[in-house]
C-alpha cells in the first residue's frame, strides 16, 4: 500500500486539485483509493459531493474521539474511491490536542487500524492520499508521520517554495 501526502504551506498551489484528481485517476485504473481530507476548508470533501455543513462524522472525530477512519468513510461517484471528509470543525483540533502526548502520531495509528481492518478483504486500500491544509501545523505533521511519500505541488515562479 502506498501512502502519499500532498503538502505545501501555501494555499492555492493545487494540493486539493492534485489530491482529488490523482485519487480519481488511480481508482479509474482499478486501484482502491482512500482520500483523507485534512484541510478544515473541506474542499476535497465538497468536490466529491459531501455536504460539509451537515457532517455527523468526520476527520475531527478521528483525531478527537479516536474514531476509526473506516467509520467515517463515504462512497464517491468514482468506483473504488472513498473519502474521509472534513469540515471547519477540524480547525479547532490543533488547540484541543496541543498538550496531548503523542499528538503527532494519531493519524499514523488510525491509518494502521484502517489497513488492519481490511487486511483479509478485497476492500483493502492500495493507495491512501492525504490532502493537507496550507500550513505546517499539527495536521500536516500528522500527515508527514503517517505517509511514506510526499508530493509538493508548486507554482513555477520565483519564490514558489
Amino acid at each position: 500500500m502506498r501512502t502519499i501526502a500532498l503538502i505545501n504551506q501555501k494555499g492555492g498551489v493545487g494540493k486539493t486539485t492534485t489530491a482529488v484528481n490523482l485519487s480519481a485517476c488511480l481508482a479509474k485504473l482499478g486501484k482502491r483509493v482512500v482520500l483523507i481530507d485534512l484541510d478544515p476548508q473541506g474542499n476535497s470533501s465538497s468536490w466529491l459531493g459531501i455536504d460539509i455543513y451537515n457532517l455527523h462524522k468526520s476527520m475531527f472525530n478521528v483525531f478527537h474521539d479516536e474514531m476509526p477512519i473506516s467509520e467515517i468513510l463515504h462512497d464517491t461517484c468514482v468506483k473504488d474511491m472513498w473519502i474521509a471528509p472534513s469540515n471547519v470543525t477540524l480547525a479547532s483540533i490543533e488547540r484541543i490536542l496541543a498538550n496531548k502526548l503523542e499528538n503527532d502520531t494519531i493519524l499514523k495509528k488510525s491509518i494502521s487500524l484502517l489497513t488492519d481492518h481490511y487486511l483479509y478483504s478485497n476492500c483493502r486500500p492500495e493507495y491512501i492520499i492525504l490532502d493537507c491544509p496550507p500550513s505546517l501545523g499539527l495536521l500536516t505533521v500528522n500527515a508527514l508521520t503517517a505517509v511514506r511519500e510526499v508530493f509538493i505541488p508548486l507554482e513555477t515562479k520565483v519564490m514558489a517554495l
